[in-house]
């Protein structure tokens, strides 16, 4: 009976055939021994493949915290209104209205105007009128305008003045030489009163009428 002089190895589907030299059975061995150094185990692996998933988690939350941060204050400035400037209204001038003088009417000269420059003053008188040292007296439909008559008194003696106003305004002032007031009133009603006279003087009676009808009477 003859022998082989390698015995054959029972064949199944479950077992490996070793290989026939002893040089490639020693590189098989070999690599079954070192395989930790070519493959890393799985363990190593799991957590390099973790950490990556880790550091793209951490990337991304990053990136959201920086695209939602709040922008950056900035110093508001506010809108420059203009301010609605003051109406500045002209100053008021003093106006101060001549009174028509009505002595061209009474004798008293044309007191440097012409007759038109008399009429366009406002200056209006129609009625009679009686003027004398010692008497004054009026009867008007219209007197505006200012004049004076100058009325010689003697100590002692009375002054009767009756007035009659229908219309408008009537004003009277009656002063002496030196400038001293006897009487003024410059809004009179319909009335009578005297006045007595203290010392003797020429005495300047003004008589001013605002668009006035009635009568003056004043008589020693």
């Amino acid at each position: 009976m003859k022998r082989n002089k390698h015995p054959v190895p029972p064949h199944s589907p479950f077992t490996t055939p070793f290989s026939p030299t002893a040089q490639e059975m020693g590189l098989r061995l070999r690599s079954l021994f070192q395989w930790k150094k070519k493959r890393p185990p799985l363990a190593v692996l799991g957590l390099v493949c973790a950490g990556v998933v880790l550091s793209g988690s951490l990337v991304s939350c990053q990136t959201a915290a920086v695209d939602d941060s709040p922008p950056l204050a900035t110093d508001s400035v506010p809108e420059r209104t203009e301010k609605p400037q003051a109406s500045v209204m002209p100053e008021e001038t003093e106006q101060t209205s001549e009174v028509p003088d009505l002595n061209f009417f009474f004798g008293g000269g044309w007191g440097g105007l012409s007759w038109e420059e008399l009429l366009n003053s406002g200056a209006r008188f129609n009625g009679s009128s009686l003027l004398n040292p010692d008497e004054i007296a009026l009867d008007y439909s219209i007197l505006n305008g200012s004049f004076t008559h100058t009325m010689r008194l003697q100590s002692g003696d009375v002054l009767d003045v009756a007035l009659q106003v229908d219309e408008g305004i009537l004003g009277i002032a009656i002063e002496g030489g030196n400038g001293t007031p006897l009487y003024q009133n410059d809004n009179l009603d319909t009335s009578q009163f005297h006045l007595e006279i203290s010392q003797t003087d020429s005495y300047q009676v003004t008589i001013t009428g605002s668009n006035t009808k009635g009568s003056i009477h004043l008589k020693v």
